[in-house]
């Protein structure tokens, strides 16, 4: 396997945190209700930025992580191929065998026909939206109450992602945001590094980590392979 591996350094936290009421009821067919009231509360304070949940044999992905995509929690590269698991599955390949992420049963594939966009979720999480018709918020619902969301936010004035956010949130300094790129499309990363924005057109893709009242986070390379898949 061969691919190029992202090194994202987190400075300082902005929460850019989506007030969601999520009441999830599972039954046996895997059927949730979702009360999702979404108000965009955005706040940029310097608070340290939240560790990662154990991580047993510092693979990069959480030990939380390890149960969703059935690697081993205490051998670093579960397929001994030379490349960790976290590194693999940040970056779309399968940690468990060859071939990409996508070819394995540890994934599946949402698509959005209505703002035209794909990304890959893990199987273990639930996709859900608040609205069949209009489809401009999903949320990627996972066992523990976070959930990774992608919103659509309108950008008429078809603004560059970095002049967008900081008309949005001029009190954040300017020098925190970290540009990327993500298969073509231009954005930033939020200083927290915990919310991505992808501009198109007249469009700003927002994909964002909510994890509610923790104070650990289990997903952070779960996060950056849904929004690097995108």
């Amino acid at each position: 396997d061969s691919f190029i591996m992202t090194n994202v350094n987190a400075n300082t936290n902005t929460n850019s945190n989506i007030n969601t009421n999520v009441n999830a009821n599972a039954n046996i067919n895997q059927n949730v209700n979702v009360n999702q009231n979404a108000n965009l509360n955005l706040n940029t304070n310097t608070s340290t930025p939240l560790p990662n949940s154990e991580d047993s044999d510092n693979d990069s992905l959480t030990d939380t992580e390890e149960v969703i995509y059935n690697t081993q929690e205490n051998i670093p590269d579960t397929d001994s191929d030379g490349y960790l698991d976290g590194v693999e599955i940040e970056n779309g390949y399968n940690p468990k065998g060859s071939g990409l992420l996508t070819g394995s049963d540890l994934v599946q594939t949402y698509t959005n026909d209505i703002y035209n966009y794909s990304v890959v979720y893990p199987r273990a999480f639930l996709a859900q939206t608040t609205s069949q018709e209009t489809k401009k918020e999903v949320i990627f619902l996972a066992t523990t109450g976070e959930f990774i969301e992608v919103t659509i936010d309108d950008n008429p004035s078809r603004l560059s992602v970095s002049a967008w956010y900081m008309a949005r949130f001029p009190s954040v300094d300017s020098s925190s945001l970290e540009k990327i790129t993500v298969n073509g499309l231009s954005g930033i990363l939020s200083p927290d590094k915990l919310s991505v924005y992808l501009g198109q057109d007249d469009k700003i893709y927002v994909i964002s980590y909510d994890y509610g009242t923790k104070s650990e986070l289990n997903f952070r390379t779960t996060f950056k392979m849904i929004y690097q898949s995108f």
